[in-house]
């Protein structure tokens, strides 16, 4: 499977920012197995049409839209 490009909006990448160090690397390696394969562990919404994750053992919900023609991910928000 190709790996995927991650870019991030503005509201999520200032919230990355605002983590602890040991966040924003459960982040990082979450990140790097969504550009392996988006799907796995990850719930797709049809309604939005968004995908929800979780890194730090749950403790950090990630939103990205996926966009499997480009092979593109968009990080839309942290929480």
């Amino acid at each position: 499977m190709a790996r995927y490009f991650i870019r991030w909006v503005d509201v999520a990448e200032d919230a990355y920012y605002k983590l602890p160090p040991k966040q924003q690397k459960a982040v990082d390696k979450r990140m790097d197995q969504i550009a392996e394969n988006p799907r796995d562990g990850s719930n797709y919404d049809k309604t939005t049409d968004r995908w929800t994750t979780t890194a730090d053992n749950g403790t950090i919900m990630i939103v990205f839209a996926l966009h499997n023609e480009t092979l593109r991910i968009t990080i839309l928000r942290l929480f």
